[in-house]
């Protein structure tokens, strides 16, 4: 028996099995989104490319004359036409981009034209990349037209001359066309020879149509520089807009400015450079319209290619006006209608960047305000803190010590009633004080200086001392903190309870200035009490709380006072700031 061999088998099994790979990762692969953008993509590049061909060049009506009776020769000495039987060149109409773009050539067409001398005949070559001369039976009947506008395959010169009917002989007579280089690489595609008021017409229409490509590929070409400058100044999609750059320079060197043919063809190869990194880079455009602008990136490709073609192939005249129609105009949607459609995508995306980022600064302020708040809460609970130890210690050293003092002495029998009354009298004096000292001063300085003035008014009167107040300046203006603010309303209710209690004094006077643009708020506290020995008592528990709190402010802080010179001052000079030069 002959062995049976399974290597066949083994290689169509293996072979099923990557198939069916690579079929499931492309099923898993391909979305219904990317099969929804390549369709449109497809539909907007045909649909682009089509209308580029429906506005082809209007080439005349009439047929071309027989291109077959032109060849290629070396011009004569001066450029002037020779017999092609004496050139040491020649190559066939078909053949006219094989000849070396920087040299002369002479384009000699021999027909029999053997019309009655009154018939108006005339010569239309309506694309031409360099200066170029008629010549009718060796004599020159006219020199090629200079044009504003040098699109792709249709260089910037055309040729229409009236040939007088005296310039003819009989039945032979030769037209030949000396054009000085084609380094655009135009060549002669077209040539027609008949009645010169049809091919004017012609040329008329070939005109318009130069026109309107030149104006609106200007009009594009700025529209996309534009919409890719304001891209760039906005930091988006930077890459994208710089590779295809080189499209809307491209397109406004062809109308706006004659620039050299090699700028052209760098220009022509950079496109094609920047169209294919822009097709290859990722998430170019993610809106819904990104298939739209896709499509409008392919039909530019092609276009481009097509200018190429134009710029290096030899392309004979039955292609050429069609490959014409889109190197001029395929390009232009991607100008007129991408590049702002993605600058609109952009802007969009912008917005709503800001409108996030507004939020979120927003939500940053209402937690900062939200942080603030807390922080005040907190200082106001130490502040409370603070103020409930003092008035533990107030109610225990003062009024509580002259109750213990009062009583041992009663029970003891070593006081006589009017002293009790007086003990009470100065005790309820004390607690009244204490009571007023736990009053909320209020959130800013003006409104805890006017609780103050009320107070110490109640307080003197009570006592029967004598206030007067002066205030200068608007404390309303200036910034303090809630704690500053109580730390200055204790050193004023300080100074009060000292005067009430040792001073016996007949008048207090308060004065309160804030010199404008100073910095500085000025507190003076002056009675015409006994006075004390300042430097016996600066350790004591009322100066020595003021001078702490005065410490905390950071403010300047001074007791004169002199036992039996007419009272004591006790000045206090604090650093604010102000509201105006906050905003400065």
């Amino acid at each position: 028996m002959r062995p049976i061999h399974h290597g066949a088998g083994t290689r169509n099994q293996s072979s099923a099995a990557a198939v069916s790979s690579a079929l499931v990762f492309f099923s898993s692969a391909v979305t219904p989104e990317m099969i929804r953008r390549l369709a449109v993509c497809a539909c907007v590049a045909v649909a682009t490319l089509i209308a580029a061909l429906l506005f082809k060049p209007p080439l005349p009506t009439s047929p071309q004359s027989d291109t077959y009776g032109i060849v290629l020769v070396e011009p004569g000495d001066l450029g002037l036409p020779r017999l092609p039987v004496t050139a040491t060149r020649v190559l066939p109409f078909a053949q006219q981009f094989d000849w070396p773009v920087s040299m002369a050539r002479q384009y000699d067409y021999s027909a029999p034209v053997n019309l009655p001398s009154g018939q108006n005949l005339g010569v239309y070559v309506p694309f031409l990349g360099a200066d170029a001369r008629l010549y009718v039976n060796n004599v020159p009947a006219g020199d090629a037209d200079l044009l504003n506008f040098a699109g792709p395959g249709t260089g910037d010169r055309r040729v229409l001359v009236r040939i007088p009917s005296h310039y003819l002989k009989g039945a032979f007579n030769r037209v030949d066309i000396v054009v000085s280089s084609d380094d655009r690489h135009v060549g002669m595609r077209y040539f027609y020879l008949g009645d010169f008021d049809t091919l004017q017409l012609d040329a008329n229409r070939m005109d318009m149509w130069r026109t309107v490509v030149q104006r609106t590929g200007l009009a594009c070409a700025v529209l996309g520089l534009l919409s890719s400058v304001l891209a760039i100044v906005l930091r988006r999609r930077i890459r994208l807009h710089l590779a295809l750059a080189p499209v809307s320079l491209l397109t406004l060197a062809y109308g706006a400015i004659s620039v050299p043919p090699l700028w052209i063809i760098v220009g022509i190869l950079s496109s094609i450079v920047g169209l294919l990194i822009a097709l290859g880079l990722r998430h170019r455009f993610e809106s819904k319209s990104g298939g739209v602008f896709d499509g409008l990136l392919m039909a530019a490709l092609l276009s481009t290619i097509a200018a190429a073609m134009l710029a290096f192939g030899s392309i004979l005249p039955s292609g050429a006006k069609w490959l014409i129609g889109v190197a001029n105009l395929g390009q232009l949607p991607l100008l007129a209608i991408g590049l702002p459609l993605l600058l609109g995508s952009d802007v969009m995306a912008l917005r709503r960047d800001l409108a996030a980022a507004r939020s979120t600064a927003a939500e940053q302020t209402k937690i900062a305000k939200s942080a603030e708040e807390a922080l005040r809460e907190e200082i106001r609970s130490r502040a409370v803190a603070e103020e409930r130890q003092r008035f533990v210690r107030d109610m225990h050293d003062g009024i509580g010590g002259q109750m213990q003092a009062l009583l041992m002495r009663l029970r003891m029998r070593k006081i006589a009633i009017a002293d009790v009354e007086s003990e009470v009298a100065a005790g309820l004096v004390d607690l009244r004080l204490v009571a007023d000292s736990l009053d909320h001063v209020g959130t800013d300085l003006a409104q805890a200086l006017a609780t103050f003035h009320t107070r110490a008014r109640q307080q003197f009167d009570a006592v029967g001392i004598g206030l007067i107040w002066n205030q200068s300046g608007d404390c309303s203006r200036i910034i303090l903190d809630p704690r500053a603010i109580l730390n200055v309303y204790r050193i004023l209710q300080e100074a009060l309870t000292n005067c009430v209690r040792h001073a016996h004094a007949n008048h207090v006077t308060v004065t309160i200035e804030l010199p404008p643009n100073a910095g500085l708020l000025a507190i003076l506290f002056e009675d015409d009490g006994r006075g004390f020995e300042a430097t016996a008592v600066s350790h004591g528990r009322g100066l020595g709380n003021m001078a702490q709190r005065a410490a905390r402010l950071g403010a300047k802080f001074d007791v004169i006072s002199v036992p039996g010179m007419g009272g004591s001052r006790i000045e206090l000079i604090v650093p604010v700031q102000s509201q105006e030069s906050s905003q400065v």
